[in-house]
């Protein structure tokens, strides 16, 4: 995956946030002003203009395809722009809420590899979908972490973060899952 695409990935996840801020403040917008005002709010999320759409490429073929082993290297690259407009949105509290972030933010970035960690005990962990997970960490299919928030749980700051640490035993990995589900 090229940093475009990455780009463009994150761009979708804070169009989305945009869209619902404007649409939630904005309920009796007309057709061009709902237009404008989202083309707006797309830019200031992202905190960069909007350029003319480049070229037309063939797609890109996802880093992992489904049933292939990953590649040893994943390219990680992100900084805490990327975590900071969901952690704007959910402002988390404890683990639980760190969580919310944490798998948003994977799902956000899940074409880039980034999952999440199963964690079976200690501090802040996350029961979700018969796992339990690190409240604030990505994980990548070679074991690769990031720490997305720092000074998680009750009374913490849950600040939010991109602290690339050490690998850990890639059987830890779980691929993103949607975040819609329960």
């Amino acid at each position: 995956m090229t940093d475009d695409d990455l780009l463009i990935a994150v761009g979708v996840g804070l169009g989305l946030l945009a869209i619902a801020r404007f649409v939630q403040s904005n309920p009796a917008a007309g057709d061009d002003d709902l237009v404008h005002g989202l083309a707006a709010a797309i830019q200031s999320a992202a905190g960069r203009a909007i350029g003319p759409a480049p070229d037309a490429s063939p797609p890109v073929a996802s880093p992992v395809a489904p049933g292939a082993d990953p590649p040893a290297a994943i390219s990680i690259e992100g900084d805490v722009d990327v975590v900071r407009p969901v952690w704007d949105e959910i402002r988390p509290v404890d683990a639980e809420s760190a969580f919310e972030v944490t798998k948003r933010v994977a799902w956000l970035l899940r074409g880039t590899g980034a999952g999440l960690l199963e964690k079976p005990g200690g501090e802040n962990i996350v029961a979700w979908q018969g796992h339990s997970f690190a409240a604030a960490r990505l994980c990548y299919p070679n074991g690769q972490l990031v720490k997305i928030l720092s000074d998680v749980g009750a009374g913490g700051a849950n600040a939010p973060s991109w602290q690339i640490e050490d690998i850990v035993d890639a059987s830890r990995y779980v691929p993103a899952i949607d975040p819609a589900f329960p």
